[in-house]
């Protein structure tokens, strides 16, 4: 609480107008984190920041927002706090709010268009992190059929804003310079299946088979594939080939973030798609 206190002060003493505060409690201690937003007249600011000094969000935004691939899609940043920054607030909506009420297949190319031109900034030349090339030797794929370069590590659509005159992307702590391009794409598939399927009670094994049933053959899916796979020239195969892998590198970045990742599909979603591709295109 007297975290809580100090950081409270410190915005106040820099904003002393009326801020609307909330607090999102996380999983664990270290996961604990004001958010407080202000409108200005010329500037509407949203501020962010750690209840708990070991939680380096913050920091892992600094460093993302060195890169001028996440300042053509990002709020921008205008000043840094001791343990938060604040950025310029972004009036719109949420994907996963609009995707919540009624799916849009229109708006879902949308996103996938600006997230497909977003890895258009890789820089050439560049050689993969160590953690993800392992992850993908592991499940037997060759890095060289990919993209590497520029990748948010997050693309849920609640990390989407859609607005007037366009689509901003937020929360850049898992951003990297050497990442996998189409892994993003990969994840925001996943989350939008379970955004538009969020009524439904099923269990984990159940609701991964359901994924590979609906991400791997439905109509509307194929259609969203076909719009990231022309700008990016990644074919759908090895789109799909990539579903055991980005699983794996979930769990990661889940446990790297100090999150229970037990109750993720991750695991289950994992043994569905490798099975599916054994039995409709080649083992792996």
């Amino acid at each position: 609480m007297n975290n809580y206190l100090e950081q409270k002060n410190e915005i106040q003493k820099v904003f002393p107008e009326k801020l609307d505060f909330s607090v999102s409690k996380g999983k664990r201690k270290d996961q604990k984190r004001i958010y407080a937003r202000t409108r200005r007249k010329n500037n509407n600011l949203f501020i962010k920041l750690s209840l708990n000094k070991n939680d380096l969000f913050y920091l892992r935004e600094r460093e993302a927002y060195k890169s001028n691939a996440v300042k053509q899609f990002a709020p921008r940043l205008i000043r840094l706090l001791s343990q938060g920054n604040v950025f310029t607030l972004i009036e719109g909506q949420m994907l996963d709010a609009l995707f919540s009420k009624n799916f849009d297949l229109y708006l879902a190319n949308q996103a996938i268009e600006e997230i497909a031109h977003f890895h258009k900034y890789s820089k050439k030349g560049m050689v993969l992190d160590k953690d993800i090339s392992a992850i993908l030797t592991k499940n037997r794929l060759n890095s060289n059929k990919y993209r590497v370069g520029v990748m948010h590590g997050d693309f849920d659509p609640f990390n989407i804003i859609v607005s007037r005159n366009r689509i901003s992307f937020i929360d850049w702590e898992d951003y990297r310079e050497n990442g996998l391009c189409e892994i993003d794409f990969v994840h925001f598939i996943t989350m939008l299946w379970i955004i538009i399927n969020k009524h439904h009670n099923l269990t984990l094994e159940d609701k991964a088979k359901k994924i590979v049933e609906d991400v791997f053959k439905l109509d509307k899916f194929k259609v969203l594939f076909g719009k990231y796979s022309s700008i990016s020239h990644t074919e759908r195969n090895r789109l799909l080939e990539l579903f055991p892998a980005y699983c794996d590198l979930s769990v990661a970045r889940l446990k790297r973030n100090k999150r229970d990742w037990k109750g993720f599909v991750y695991l289950a979603l994992k043994k569905e798609s490798k099975k599916w591709l054994r039995q409709n295109m080649r083992e792996i």
